[in-house]
């Protein structure tokens, strides 16, 4: 069977998450690990010196737990226009 065969709501589903992960390889939406890192870099308590303190881990796993929710800013940025 291909693509065109296949239910229309199925083959679009199937492309968008095609072009979702052809957005994370090009860089149009982050990967997980350069989400993070961002994070970390931009928190006001880093000093650039590859530590990350409890409040920063406080802070970074604070915002996680907030991924599952659809209003949240840091899903749109992970995820982009995917979210």
């Amino acid at each position: 069977m291909t693509l065109k065969e296949w239910p229309e709501h199925q083959a679009q589903e199937v492309m968008r998450n095609l072009q979702f992960l052809a957005d994370r390889a090009t860089g149009k939406v982050p990967t997980g690990a350069s989400f993070i890192r961002n994070f970390v870099h931009g928190h006001p308590e880093y000093k650039n010196d590859s530590k990350v303190s409890d409040k920063i881990n406080y802070d970074l796993l604070k915002m996680m737990t907030t991924l599952n929710e659809s209003d949240s800013e840091a899903r749109h940025v992970l995820l982009g226009q995917y979210a």
